[in-house]
């Protein structure tokens, strides 16, 4: 995640704007099914269906005062895998899916985040469930928050049913507050520099992913030198800066071992330290290959999501 911050930093200087939020939620837990109407003067904005068993089918109505928006949500878990298929029915009868999964195979249940920018703890969970954002305007469906884009759509309705018991959260604003919403930018929904990265981070891939063809491999082949570089970045830190005198003595333990152990009986002194010298210069030369290595393709990763930005500037 560090490393992502940089990545996404070296490319944006964002201000995060703090806002005095006003809101007000409304909480009732282990339910089969919900039907609330919030107070006058006031407006729904999000949506939370929390803990939620794995293999459900959910239904939630949110009624836009008169326009009513449908949000399927089928869920099935094996093996680890968690596959959600995420459906929306507009008022108009036109409707959108997004079928995505992960692989979460100590998570217990399903957190669903309907039009989510209202931060939370979420590190808490310490990955014990699956979080599922899910935009309306447009629709979006990911496993992170990437916070709102388009419009803020309220409702003064919200039904929700599943066949797991669930747990719901309303969250509704007077009409000051959302009017603050909707002239917020979109860093006034994110209370920390990481919810910030995530969504950047989040959007970056979305965009590759579009590619035609070879978007996903794409995709994927970033977020795996990201896996790759963060690990040698911590490593490095951990043997290298933080356990220094220990890694030292470490490898110079393993280093006159091999070397007593390649030496022959009939061998002089000179033999040895030629051999101590040799694996000093290779270990070298391994550990530098790898900083190298590292540092280019951190570098490449930059250049190339630059390039997108600058790609996309004119539209």
């Amino acid at each position: 995640m560090k490393l992502r911050c940089i990545v996404v930093c070296s490319l944006l200087f964002l201000c995060i704007v703090s806002i005095a939020s006003a809101e007000e939620t409304y909480e009732k837990d282990n339910l089969l099914y919900v039907d609330y109407e919030v107070p006058n003067d006031y407006y729904i904005v999000s949506v939370n269906l929390d803990n939620i068993d794995a293999n459900f089918n959910s239904t939630t109505v949110l009624d836009a005062f008169g326009k009513e928006y449908f949000i399927y949500v089928n869920n099935t878990k094996s093996r680890g895998w968690w596959v959600y298929d995420v459906t929306l029915v507009y008022p108009n009868g036109t409707s959108e899916s997004y079928t995505i999964s992960d692989l979460q195979p100590i998570a217990f249940d399903t957190d669903i985040k309907i039009q989510y920018y209202y931060s939370e703890a979420s590190a808490s969970d310490f990955n014990l469930d699956v979080d599922v954002y899910v935009g309306i305007l447009p629709l979006s469906a990911t496993f992170e928050n990437i916070g709102l884009f388009g419009e803020v759509v309220v409702f003064d309705n919200v039904q929700s049913s599943c066949d797991n018991y669930f747990d719901i959260k309303v969250t509704y604003v007077d009409a000051e507050e959302y009017e603050e919403i909707q002239g917020s930018s979109i860093t006034d929904y994110f209370s920390s520099f990481d919810e910030l990265f995530s969504w950047a981070w989040s959007s970056i891939l979305s965009f590759v992913e579009k590619v035609p063809g070879v978007g996903p491999y794409l995709s994927d082949s970033l977020e795996i030198s990201v896996l790759i570089i963060d690990d040698v970045f911590f490593y490095f830190n951990l043997f290298f800066v933080e356990y220094l005198e220990t890694t030292i003595l470490t490898i110079e333990f393993f280093i006159l071992s091999a070397s007593i152990i390649k030496t022959q009986k009939d061998d002089n002194i000179f033999v040895i330290i030629d051999t101590i010298l040799s694996t000093h210069k290779n270990v070298i030369e391994f550990v530098f290959k790898i900083a190298v290595g590292s540092v280019s393709i951190f570098i490449d990763i930059i250049k190339m999501i630059a390039a997108m930005v600058s790609s996309i500037k004119p539209l």
